[in-house]
């Protein structure tokens, strides 16, 4: 991020939900009420891997996503290939969530701009 200078931040919508599970897998997460019994056929919260799986499985930080670039140009080239990538996988994007190329943004509960990383000002205030 040395030399970046537009920023945006991804967020899968549902994250966890588009990652399919394995088929002998799919039993460990039996659910037994009146209704019947069922099984989740998708990952779900509360699955002590689920956080691993989706880590692997996208190469962000869980299900969020930080693009920077140097030139709006180098940002625009960035940006088509994530969401291609994205696309590609089966995977739909938050757009409530979403920023796209900013100066600075927040990502994790941190502000993030061509200054470096730093704690959001509201953060530091008493």
């Amino acid at each position: 991020m040395k030399d970046a200078k537009i920023f945006s931040t991804l967020d899968l919508k549902s994250g966890f939900h588009q990652l399919p599970l394995a088929p002998a897998d799919k039993e460990k997460t039996l659910l037994c009420i009146p209704w019947g019994s069922f099984q989740y056929t998708r990952c779900c919260f509360g699955l002590s891997n689920s956080p691993q799986c989706m880590q692997r499985y996208v190469q962000g930080y869980i299900d969020d996503f930080l693009v920077f670039s140097a030139t709006p140009e180098e940002h625009e080239a960035h940006l088509r290939q994530c969401f291609n990538n994205l696309h590609d996988a089966g995977h739909k994007i938050n757009l409530k969530m979403t920023v796209l190329a900013r100066a600075e943004v927040n990502f994790w509960g941190y502000l993030i701009s061509d200054d470096g990383i730093c704690p959001p000002p509201e953060k530091l205030e008493q």
